[in-house]
């Protein structure tokens, strides 16, 4: 029987290709705008003339374009070019110019400032890691232009000077583990009395906190619950005190609206699967409405009010899939509530009656619909829709029901594995293999299980220096059946959770070394901050590189869960990786926080799953169960000796290194 060991990549799918020229396609009633290998990642709304709709497009390659809809026509009308994929844009008035700044930040850390509709950037800043938050806040520092604040996965928030980008302050959100990644920011009311409105931060371990916006100084910081994923928004004055409560969406499926003053837990209400987005109706509505969007693929709308007990949905519409985004747009169907656009990862845009929940118009895009953005003047209304296959779709909005196809024609993802190669058996002299554990890989490693990026590409060095040969998990699990070998000096790479540093640091590291890996992926919080989306696993599965396995829908500990829950999360999870990805999956799987029991491990021999991975440290051997893999775990505290002790075989058991937290 032959087997199999993935080989440097043939051919690489460039997804972040820069493109020149923009081509316009139009399709009745939906008109697009798209760029072949290009992705559009965020989209905002831009400053114009009435009569004319404008959004700003931020892409994968770096791109920035300000694009009108004139007569129903897309075009560009500036574009720009930024270093890194652009995850946020926000447009801020311009002293003495007659146009509006646009600030992009990008996965590589820049936050990059373009004057008007210059195309060159008139002033940059760099934090350490991508910053995917952006928000003006005021004219902090006196100079007439108003700042912003700028945060991401490096834990800062950083209020920057919008007129010349200087840091003027900066915060840092410590915590045990290192899971403070700020995942949204919005700017509030003064809370101080200091005249300058302050700063609300939700972080990515579930703390809610609120810092001044003058001095940058913690105002208050609470843990709120839920955490792990990335819903924000002001919702309505619930408690009569004259303050918009902060509204935070969970990865319990439990939306919250907590006071600014103190965050306490005014209002929340129940979904099954986790939030993703949150939208709320105007303050001025009655009532005024909050709606959903969850990983289930449910839109729900909730009437807030204070309660003790979780609150059920007034409606739900399921979309069939993850469901990406959630606004508000105008009143189609005129019955007095604003309706309500979403997306979702099945290429869905629905527009729905924010009253009833009816489905008034629904559009389809041949792959993920990642962000929408509705934009009206006062003749026009569209919903502006950013898919994976590189398009962004306007979506008119009319006062009658309609279906519209695609703009592009679902495409077939093909399989440029390198070709298989025979490997040689197993030694007498080394029978284990090696596999190592990895979770982000960052410039800055403050997440306690992350890497830094000279420390991955030190350890790559030392495997391929050492004459490592990288193989799979099926070919593991066959050598610990006997149906197969392994060559000596096996080393299998691994990582727990698609962060966005695997794309953007380790994946060209292992490429250009010919080694490749495995990542276990949480399917729900696909395409959140600090992740990466569809189109980054494709790309790295495709090119032999990172390879996608199970690692649960939302990442609970399944010994907690009864037995359905457990093969919701382990099926679910399945179904996502083939629906996405297109390419064989092999069944293996890692243990959130590593915690298992008999019961699981029965259940994943039923399932059909060849291997499961924990976080014990130490050398495969034959003797080990293919459902108890051990692993080393390589984090911010591991040093370059224990790194090559592992190699050579001389580790000793690492006892105190417990299980991961939640990722």
């Amino acid at each position: 029987m032959r087997k199999t060991v993935m080989t440097a990549p043939m051919c690489v799918i460039l997804a972040c290709a820069l493109i020149s020229q923009m081509s316009i396609a139009v399709a009745q009633p939906s008109r697009a705008l798209g760029t072949p290998n290009d992705v559009p990642l965020c989209l905002a709304h831009g400053s114009a003339p009435a009569a004319e709709p404008t959004l700003l497009v931020g892409y994968a390659s770096g791109r920035v374009a300000r694009v009108g809809c004139a007569a129903g026509q897309p075009r560009v009308a500036w574009e720009a070019q930024a270093d890194g994929a652009i995850l946020a844009l926000v447009e801020l008035a311009s002293p003495g110019q007659s146009g509006r700044d646009v600030v992009a930040s990008t996965a590589t850390g820049r936050v990059v400032c373009f004057r008007g509709d210059a195309p060159a950037p008139v002033w940059q800043f760099r934090s350490t890691c991508e910053v995917s938050a952006l928000a003006g806040v005021a004219d902090v520092d006196g100079d007439g232009a108003t700042d912003l604040v700028a945060a991401g996965a490096a834990q800062r928030v950083h209020l920057l000077s919008g007129r010349g980008g200087q840091e003027l302050w900066s915060q840092l959100f410590e915590s045990k583990e290192g899971t403070a990644s700020v995942q949204r920011l919005l700017v509030i009311a003064d809370q101080n009395q200091d005249a300058f409105p302050e700063v609300a931060v939700w972080l990515w371990s579930g703390e809610l906190a609120v810092l001044s916006g003058r001095t940058g100084n913690p105002i208050w910081r609470r843990p709120i619950g839920g955490g792990f994923t990335e819903g924000f928004a002001l919702a309505p004055d619930l408690n009569g005190d004259g303050a918009a409560e902060l509204l935070v969406g969970g990865n319990d499926g439990m939306v919250r609206a907590c006071s600014p003053l103190d965050g306490t837990v005014l209002w929340s209400g129940q979904v099954a699967r986790p939030i993703r987005d949150v939208a709320v109706q105007p303050a001025s509505a009655t009532p005024a409405n909050v709606y959903v969007a969850s990983a289930g693929g449910e839109v729900a709308r909730f009437d807030p009010k204070p309660q003790t007990t979780p609150d059920e949905p007034k409606w739900t519409v399921n979309l069939g899939d993850v469901c990406r985004s959630v606004a508000t747009t105008v009143d189609v169907d005129n019955d007095g509530t604003l309706d309500v656009a979403a997306c979702a990862e099945n290429g869905v845009v629905a527009l729905l009656s924010g009253q009833t929940g009816q489905v008034l118009q629904r559009w389809q895009a041949s792959d993920v619909v990642r962000t929408i953005c509705p934009i009206s003047t006062s003749d026009q209304a569209y919903i502006a829709a950013a898919s994976l296959d590189g398009e962004v779709r306007w979506l008119p909005v009319s006062g009658r029901a309609c279906a519209t196809q695609a703009t592009n024609a679902p495409t077939t993802r093909p399989d440029i594995r390198g070709q298989p190669r025979l490997i040689s058996p197993a030694t007498a002299e080394d029978p284990r293999v090696i596999i190592l554990l990895y979770h982000d890989v960052l410039p800055e490693a403050r997440y306690h299980y992350a890497t830094s990026v000279e420390n991955f590409q030190s350890q790559m060095d030392a495997l391929v220096r050492e004459k490592y040969i990288c193989v799979s998990l099926d070919q593991i699990a066959d050598w610990l059946e006997g149906t197969g070998g392994l060559p000596a000096r096996a080393v299998c790479i691994t990582f727990d959770g698609q962060y966005q540093g695997q794309y953007t640091y380790a994946y060209p590291i292992l490429r250009a070394r010919g080694l490749f890996a495995t990542s276990y992926i949480t399917t729900d919080w696909i395409g959140t901050p600090n992740h990466c989306d569809w189109h980054q696993i494709r790309e790295m599965d495709e090119a032999g590189v990172l390879d996608a396995q199970n690692h649960t829908i939302n990442h609970p500990i399944l010994t907690k869960c009864a037995r359905p829950a457990q093969i919701a999360q382990l099926t679910g999870c399945d179904r996502a990786i083939e629906r996405h990805v297109k390419t064989p999956l092999w069944r293996h799987h890692a243990y959130p926080a590593g915690v298992y029991d008999p019961f699981v491990q029965a259940l994943l021999r039923e399932l059909g799953f060849r291997t499961a991975t924990t976080v014990r440290a130490g050398a495969v051997t034959r003797e080990d169960d293919r459902l108890t893999l051990p692993r080393y775990t390589l984090c911010i505290h591991k040093t370059p000796a224990q790194f090559e002790s592992w190699l050579t075989g001389k580790d000793a058991p690492d006892a105190g290194h417990g299980q991961a937290p939640p990722k």
